[in-house]
């Protein structure tokens, strides 16, 4: 049974997979994944018991996890379909109000978990209003490439014990200077 038209998107399942199966046989190279996406995952606003192909498998947190483990960058291009949404729902009979209501909150959520993906990723959210704008957004994630760094030290700690270890990077010589990173990482 193949799934509805316009009614499935997988997103965390995709991303995972591009990170576990496709980048894993690229360790110790920089990698980066630029989606392009809605962020909407189908899981979001479908009902319990339904089959998988409504929506993820995954949920949210464990990607999220993957994210902040895994030395992949994330660059969501949030392109915002919210309108499309609202009026794909009220054609299908549902209250424009009660379309609307739920476009919010659902498109609302994406964008907040697209955010917390880059962040733990040490990527960067981008937008774009419309097909149109993808230009000079993909120009601006070929120059934040140019620019990634990376670097590397020895903890003091090295128990292995799986806990989480913040760490922080400070340029004292430029404190203008605009750096992204990972948080931490998990003791391992």
């Amino acid at each position: 049974m193949n799934p509805p038209a316009n009614q499935a998107t997988a997103v965390y399942d995709a991303l995972a997979y591009v990170l576990l199966e496709e980048l894993a046989k690229e360790r110790g190279k920089r990698n980066a994944v630029v989606v392009l996406t809605d962020g909407v995952d189908s899981t979001l606003q479908g009902a319990q018991n339904r089959p998988s192909y409504y929506g993820s498998v995954l949920p949210f947190d464990p990607l999220l996890e993957l994210a902040t483990e895994l030395d992949t960058l994330i660059y969501p291009i949030y392109l915002d379909t919210k309108a499309e949404q609202i009026e794909l729902w009220a054609n299908s009979g549902m209250p424009h109000d009660k379309a609307a209501s739920l476009a919010e909150q659902a498109y609302a959520v994406s964008y907040i978990r697209l955010k917390k993906l880059a962040e733990a990723s040490a990527g960067r959210l981008f937008e774009a209003e419309s097909l149109e704008q993808l230009e000079p957004v993909y120009e601006l994630i070929i120059a934040d490439l140019r620019t990634v760094y990376t670097l590397a030290y020895t903890p003091t700690n090295t128990a292995r014990d799986g806990k989480w270890r913040r760490i922080a990077v400070k340029l004292p010589s430029n404190p203008e200077a605009i750096i992204r990173t990972r948080r931490g990482y998990t003791a391992r």
